[in-house]
């Protein structure tokens, strides 16, 4: 087990705030990408897609040090064509015994997804509702009222386009789920919003999070965050998220004679493409906090423009060959790094005037209310992995591919969720390839502070998929806890957030 803790890049390692790992429960295989937690009745839910089995599994959180699986809920004949997969669960926010569950079909691009709800005392189907295309996330309002989907509507090669939208359900007070009404919503689009050119209507939600009566809406491969109006149901907004200069390695190949080096010094426009998105309420202000993965969707690497996708501007060319030394689509400059193919043509000319990576390898910080932006990570998961080499832009885990992702997202930024804990915003967000898993005190929004951070990779655990704050009041043990799941190894680990 290995504790990371320094002083990097303005960030202050507090003492007290502390990630103390309490247990872990080994899962199925295909269990342990999303989860969700009753503390009331200590039970933990998760997904679990596979050929073997697709459904929730439940686990017991009596006692952390020894959790025990409780069963398996099978959800292979909610649709009689089949199911593809489970892809989000989410347990009532009021601890009144009852969870959702997202699930995707066979042949998703030309039928409707649903969503289940499902009981947690007995762990038995409450309901079966209908959903918009591929829901790929479920969330409930914080007062119980509503649970909402978002539904990608994902695209495939050589398949029909289905629209992305969102799914909304008002939750009966009898809680009778055979009664509930479904209310699929599709999303609208708006200038400055990405679009890849073959698919003009590809708008895809990716994840929810609520306060009072507005969702907000990751559309990660748009670049873009929707705001869902929950008592009007209708959408009220699309923002554009726009793009940012950030440091990062771009190559797996910048090292003498071609080798890996871990060399965080490019300068690179990047979109944010959030993935992962949660919120809090602070000091009368509401604020978001994206994980900033990215996602390869519209990708080129820079060594092959000018082929079968733009070329660059020769002025620019001319500009990043002074910068580098060489030409800048050799490998060891740009050339490894993936790149947008519809974005920086600035000018309208058809060629590239500015390179535009795929995410920004960070999680940032945005006022809810005006969309400004207050705070960027920027390079910080880079630089601090760059203490342990063996976990830098590492790939499935494996020590022996360190770098082996700088060309592509770096990190990648996936799990996320914030929580008011000992009257103070925490945040707790893992790296998907790096392994990493950082907890930050977000008082001051604009000047997040580092509490606590440590790396589970050579215990194990690798692609953190989903992220959990629970406050002692809805802890299974009366004391603020974390969780994370790994969905690489089929592992939840719980973390006491100990003083």
């Amino acid at each position: 087990m290995k504790f990371l803790l320094v002083i990097l890049m303005g960030f202050s390692l507090l003492s007290g705030q502390n990630l103390q790992r309490v247990g872990e429960i080994r899962l199925p295989k295909g269990a342990g990408e999303i989860i969700a937690v009753d503390g009331k009745r200590k039970v933990l839910v998760t997904t679990r897609h596979g050929w073997s089995a697709r459904g929730v599994e439940f686990v017991d959180l009596s006692n952390l040090n020894e959790p025990n699986l409780l069963g398996h809920l099978s959800f292979k004949n909610v649709i009689p064509s089949g199911i593809e997969g489970v892809s989000s669960v989410a347990v009532d926010p009021l601890l009144r015994g009852f969870g959702a569950a997202a699930v995707i079909p066979k042949n998703p691009t030309r039928r409707h997804g649903v969503v289940v709800f499902f009981s947690l005392e007995n762990r038995s189907i409450l309901g079966v509702v209908a959903s918009g295309y591929h829901p790929d996330c479920v969330a409930f309002s914080p007062d119980g009222r509503f649970l909402t989907a978002a539904c990608e509507g994902e695209h495939r090669e050589g398949k029909e386009n289905t629209p992305g939208s969102i799914s909304m359900y008002e939750i009966p007070r009898n809680l009778d789920f055979k009664k509930i009404r479904s209310f699929d919503i599709p999303l609208i689009t708006k200038k400055g919003v990405r679009l890849l050119k073959d698919h003009p209507h590809d708008i895809e939600p990716e994840y929810i999070t609520i306060q009072r009566d507005r969702a907000y809406v990751t559309l990660q491969e748009n670049n873009a965050l929707g705001i869902f109006n929950l008592l009007q149901r209708r959408w009220v907004d699309v923002r554009p998220l726009g793009s940012w200069t950030v440091r990062m390695d771009v190559s797996d190949r910048d090292g003498p004679w071609g080798k890996r080096k871990a060399q965080v010094n490019s300068r690179i426009d990047a979109l944010p493409m959030p993935d992962t998105i949660s919120s809090f309420k602070w000091q009368g202000n509401t604020y978001l906090v994206t994980a900033n993965e990215g996602d390869k969707e519209g990708f080129v690497r820079v060594k092959h423009l000018g082929k079968k996708s733009p070329k660059l501007d020769p002025d620019y060319r001319e500009r990043l060959k002074k910068q580098y030394g060489i030409d800048p689509q050799h490998d060891s400059a740009l050339g490894r790094l993936q790149v947008s193919s519809i974005d920086g043509d600035l000018d309208g000319d058809g060629d590239l005037d500015r390179l535009t990576a795929l995410g920004t390898r960070s999680f940032s910080i945005w006022d809810a209310s005006s969309g400004r932006r207050v705070y960027d990570s920027g390079s910080f998961f880079a630089d601090f992995a760059k203490s342990d080499q063996g976990t830098f832009n590492v790939n499935n885990g494996r020590v022996t591919e360190w770098d082996t992702r700088s060309d592509n997202r770096g990190a990648e930024p996936e799990a996320l969720h914030t929580a008011i804990v000992g009257g103070k915003p925490l945040l707790l967000v893992a790296t998907e390839r790096q392994n990493g898993v950082y907890l930050f005190d977000c008082s001051l929004p604009k000047k997040p502070r580092l509490l606590s951070a440590r790396n589970e990779m050579r215990e194990g655990h690798f692609s953190p998929e989903s992220a959990l704050i629970l406050p002692a009041k809805k802890s299974p043990n009366g004391k603020a806890l974390g969780f994370i799941s790994w969905e690489g190894s089929n592992i939840v680990t719980f973390y006491e957030l100990a003083r």
